[in-house]
């Protein structure tokens, strides 16, 4: 049974005229007919359609909706036009496709004044009928017409109270599109179902080409590299292997089809999980190689996760409170554990100290080459921070570009801006902590960070510790602040 509801929000009215036989070269002696585009919406449907092309197969709960009044048409029909632009196979086995899914509807010219009468209220239009469960596209074709037999339909007018299924089809639509459903577990699965939930509160219909679909994949993508360290070896998993969990969902899923099951099972489970819980005040006190984020192959990178995080932002109302509470906490991580290398590094050229990752070893090293190998780690790590800022800039130019519609002065005004930002909060921090002030205010840094790895934090709480730790003279992202306002809006509307 094909089931579905379509909530009216735009009614356009567009005249066509279509003649009886277009293989004529002289329309003008053909008889004709008058149709109206009326609607052009989204059907949800009551359970997902599975559609299936040679060995693959998708399930969708969102089709599109045309619907068009015919004045030759004397009784309601429909049908179901399915399209494959793009099929990916591999070794001639198909691993995915995209997919174009339209339900056409027909109606008899005389419907027409009842759409226009109701333009502007509240309109529901509820379809049914019959199809096979399981519509399948011949190999040899990229489309394929399916009739919807016993075809029913109905209008509804004025404010009503959507079914039950209606908001579980466009969550279960949404996490489909977004995921793989090789992804079952860990935080990325966490993610993806938070992304299905805020799609179903606010009504939002998606499908394959939608623009915030393709966001979100890539912020899963990012994060991962913003978050893992490059040198890391994971264990269990092959050298050759490490690559695929750098990839794209869809790309992941596509790339491990055709490796055995047990290397499969060790990627999927390594691709769920993109952050942990760190005891910062260990990491400082003991050595990262024992206790901290390296540890463990993460090596969190500021700046790309302020990225993410604006294009974060740029997604409301879609929201992830898991991909926001990772963000708060690894910046947090980030900012703490560069401020604990910096004064506690032991590590100095010309007595001016060197941030070092806190590595706990006993076997120190005196003399000539000791001093050669500092001296050449600082020149190393000169030249990778110069690298990386003429890279941060750059990139902080490209999404002024962006952000300002490619003019070119106000990008420049954005680029100087905030990268001054970021030069004045390394020197603020240095100028105002000195002393038994920098170890009190790192300390208060950590108890911090230590509130944040509680995902169940109170984000207003939070927010007010954050503030007290920034007056002692820690300088954290502004974005912090800004997930966290959108947490404790979440919070206030729960209490109400």
């Amino acid at each position: 049974m094909f089931e579905g509801l379509s909530k009216i929000l735009k009614v356009s009215i567009d005249n066509t005229t279509s003649y009886a036989d277009s293989l004529n070269d002289d329309p003008s002696h053909l008889p004709t007919f008058y149709e109206k585009n009326c609607i052009n919406s989204k059907l949800v449907l009551k359970r997902d359609l599975l559609v299936k092309h040679k060995n693959y197969t998708k399930s969708i709960f969102i089709v599109d909706l045309n619907v068009k009044v015919n004045e030759e048409i004397k009784s309601p029909s429909a049908h179901l036009f399915i399209e494959t632009p793009r099929v990916y196979e591999k070794d001639d086995i198909v691993i995915s496709f995209e997919l174009i899914s339209t339900l056409h509807v027909n109606l008899p010219l005389g419907y027409i004044d009842k759409i226009i009468a109701n333009l502007d209220k509240n309109l529901q239009l509820f379809i049914s009928g019959d199809i096979v469960t399981e519509v399948e596209i011949p190999p040899s074709f990229s489309s394929s017409y399916f009739p919807l037999k016993a075809f029913e339909f109905s209008f509804v007018i004025g404010d009503q109270q959507v079914p039950n299924w209606y908001s579980s089809s466009i969550e279960l639509q949404t996490e489909y599109l977004i995921g793989s459903p090789l992804i079952q577990h860990g935080q990325v699965r966490q993610i993806i179902s938070d992304f299905g939930k805020s799609s179903a509160i606010n009504n939002i219909l998606m499908d394959d080409e939608s623009s915030q679909i393709e966001l979100i994949r890539e912020l899963i993508s990012d994060l991962r590299t913003a978050l893992k360290s490059e040198d890391y070896k994971y264990p269990n998993i092959e050298t050759e292997h490490f690559k695929f969990l750098h990839y794209d969902i869809r790309d992941f899923e596509r790339a491990i089809v055709k490796l055995p099951k047990d290397v499969q099972k060790s990627l999927i489970k390594e691709y769920g999980h993109l952050w942990g819980k760190f005891d910062v005040s260990a990491a400082l006190a003991w050595g990262e190689n024992l206790h901290g984020a390296i540890d463990k192959g993460f090596e969190p990178k500021q700046e790309d996760l302020e990225f993410i995080a604006i294009r974060l932002l740029k997604l409301q109302p879609l929201r992830s409170t898991t991909l926001e509470s990772i963000l708060i906490n690894s910046l947090i991580y980030a900012e703490t554990i560069a401020f604990g290398r910096n004064i506690l590094s032991k590590e100095k050229m010309f007595g001016v100290s060197i941030p070092a990752k806190i590595i706990k070893s006993d076997d120190q090293k005196d003399g000539f080459l000791n001093i050669t190998k500092i001296m050449s780690k600082a020149l190393w790590i000169d030249a990778k921070r110069l690298v990386s800022e003429v890279v941060k800039i750059g990139l902080t130019y490209f999404v002024a570009l962006a952000i300002t519609q490619e003019n070119t002065l106000a990008a420049w005004v954005i680029t100087t801006g905030y990268t001054f930002f970021r030069w004045w909060k390394v020197i603020f921090t240095s100028a105002h902590t000195k002393g038994e002030n920098k170890l009190d205010l790192l300390k208060k840094m950590t108890a911090l960070h230590s509130l944040a790895n509680n995902y169940n934090y109170n984000p207003q709480y939070l927010r007010e510790q954050l503030i007290d730790v920034s007056n002692h003279g820690a300088v954290f992202s502004p974005l912090i602040f800004s997930l966290l306002d959108l947490q404790i809006e979440d919070l206030k509307k729960s209490d109400n």
